[in-house]
């Protein structure tokens, strides 16, 4: 899309005016049943919290997130737009959330989705839970620390829940 001026890129609160643009790219990247997408279009009746990137006025990724207590915030939705992957914009977003004063992040992820398990691994979250079901999920967290630095470590400390089903 806007790849070539990435240098443009703005990161700002997710507000009502930027809502509507990340709701359609939530819809592009998720499709209107997800949980995803849900997020999104319930940000701002839920009180939750998030931030947009954008070039040249254009969004181009979000992160939506809940606050659980003082201490944990839940990545409800995170994109980026397709065009614009592998470019730093998602890891931006993510240290935004980061730097906030809390003690730990957590995030669901399909466990299909390999390519966001990867990406939160790169940014030191662990998968901590398994939930059985279809499809099965991960419990990825990113603590201030004792942040999981090899595969070795996420891979021993995985807990499952639920039943098989």
């Amino acid at each position: 899309m806007l790849t070539q001026s990435i240098h443009d890129l703005r990161i700002n609160q997710l507000g009502s005016t930027s809502a509507p643009a990340c709701l359609g790219l939530a819809e592009r990247a998720f499709g209107k049943d997800s949980p995803q997408f849900q997020a999104v279009r319930d940000f701002t009746k839920e009180k939750r919290a998030g931030y947009v990137a954008t070039i040249r006025r254009f969004v181009v990724g979000f992160i939506v997130y809940d606050n659980r207590g003082r201490d944990t915030a839940q990545i409800l939705s995170l994109a980026v737009h397709k065009s614009d992957r592998r470019q730093g914009i998602g890891g931006l977003l993510l240290d935004r959330l980061i730097r906030l004063p809390r003690r730990e992040i957590v995030v669901r992820v399909d466990e299909r989705n390999l390519d966001a398990q990867l990406f939160l691994r790169v940014q030191g979250f662990r998968a901590v839970e398994i939930e059985h079901g279809t499809p099965e999920f991960y419990l990825f967290k990113r603590s201030k620390v004792g942040v999981a630095s090899t595969a070795t470590e996420v891979n021993t400390e995985i807990h499952t829940v639920g039943a098989r089903q």
